[in-house]
Parts: structure tokens; sequence; C-alpha cells
């Protein structure tokens, strides 16, 4: 006997109860997502469902809206491999927040896909930003590491030479050919080696050097009297240019 409209209707509706679930159930057991990424998906069956029965498009178009939901939180949660992973926390956040506000309109209308993928799409946008800026500020910190590491390396020879016959004590003269070698060398780098040397840090290592000998500082007292206070400030200013620890 021929279909009525009506029951062609309702096995429309049975098909896409069934191929909506088998969409979900693919995303569900797909053990390449993380466990709990698959929790929080299975919770949109019923909103999945509202909407396969409101909107027909959601099988015949790539670009629906919740589609491209589902496809946007796949894909993103495929690049973390445990649930440790840095980032993984504000992502899950971030997805469960979107599914709950898609939850709350359960048998109200179809849900709100479209405009929760843009706050997504806004959200992970300004993340990926920030993710890059970290990157190129953590990149361009490693290569002035590596540029001042050379530079100290050559300062350091000059630096040596001016403790070399001297009686300056061994734990001195480690520490000017080495934290106060980076010291300089971030000087110059800062592009005021150059130019005026207001703290006086160009002209420490002489002074150190002559501080600690006894029979040479002795000699004059009145300068090592003066000159102490200073030479523990400009030390001071010197080695926050390196974030040197206390």
């Amino acid at each position: 006997p021929a279909r009525k409209p009506g029951d062609n209707k309702q096995l429309g509706k049975q098909l896409g109860e069934e191929v909506t679930r088998l969409m979900l159930d693919n995303l569900i057991q797909d053990e390449r997502l993380l466990p709990r990424v698959r929790q929080i998906l299975q919770t949109l069956e019923g909103v999945l469902l509202t909407l396969a029965k409101a909107d027909q498009r959601f099988f015949s178009d790539k670009q629906h809206p919740a589609r491209v939901f589902l496809d946007r939180v796949t894909h993103r949660s495929l690049a973390f491999t445990t649930e440790r992973d840095e980032g993984f926390l504000k992502f899950i956040k971030a997805v469960e927040k979107a599914i709950a506000a898609l939850l709350e309109y359960a048998g109200e209308g179809p849900p709100p896909f479209g405009p929760v993928v843009q706050k997504l799409d806004a959200y992970w946008a300004r993340e990926d930003a920030a993710a890059r800026q970290q990157r190129e500020e953590a990149t361009r910190a490693l290569v002035h590491a590596e540029q001042r590491n050379l530079l100290a390396q050559r300062l350091a020879q000059d630096l040596r030479a001016k403790v070399e016959g001297t009686e300056t004590p061994a734990e001195v003269g480690e520490f000017v050919v080495g934290p106060w070698a980076q010291v300089l060398a971030e000087f110059e780098l800062r592009g005021t080696a150059g130019g005026t040397d207001p703290d006086g840090l160009l002209t420490l290592a002489d002074d150190l050097i002559w501080s600690v000998q006894p029979k040479v500082a002795k000699r004059n007292r009145a300068r090592l009297v003066d000159l102490v206070p200073s030479l523990l400030v400009r030390l001071r200013q010197g080695l926050q240019l390196i974030d040197f620890p206390p």
C-alpha cells in the first residue's frame, strides 16, 4: 500500500534521529579524543536531536553552525594528548561553558550554535594570539641570551687581564669574569655602553679589583671609605640588569 504523507514525515524524523545518534556515536567512540572531551560531547545528544528535527540543513550543510561547532571542538582537542597538557584545562572549561549555554535552550527551540561558535572562535583567537606573543617573546629572549653570552665571553677576556697579576681573591676574580661580564654585555646590548655611564658600571671592575687588594687599598684609606658605599650600589644596579638572584 502507498505511504501516507504523515508516514513519510515520521520516517524522515526517525532517520534523522538515527543519523544524528550515529554521528555523535562516531565522535564519542573516537579514541583520538580524550575521555573528558568525549564525555562532554555526549551531553549534546538531546540538543542535537532537537536540532535535527527542526533543521534538516544539519545533515546536508557541512557549514551548518552545529557541525562547525563539533568540528571546531574536536579538531582543537586533538592538540592535547593528555588531560595534563598545558592549556587543556582552559580548553575544556571553554567548551563546557559553551555547551552549558546550548543546554539552556533545550526544549525552547533550536539552540544558538551560531553565536556560541562565534564566541568560541573569538576566545580561541585571543588565546592563540597570546600564545604566539609568548612564543615570540621567548624566542627574542633566547636570541638575546645567546648574544649576551657570546659578548660576555669576549668581555671576560679583557676583565681576566685586569685580574691577572693582582692579589684579587679568587671568588672576586670569578665574579668579575662571570656575572659581571654578563652585566657589561647586557649593558652594551641595550645600547648604552657607547654613551654615558651615569651609574659607573663600566668602571666598577677596576674599582672592585682595587678595593679588595689590602696592600694597595690601605695606601689610600680615604678613597676606600668613599668608594665602598657607591660600589655596593653599583653592584646591585648592575646585577639587576641580568636578574641575578639576590
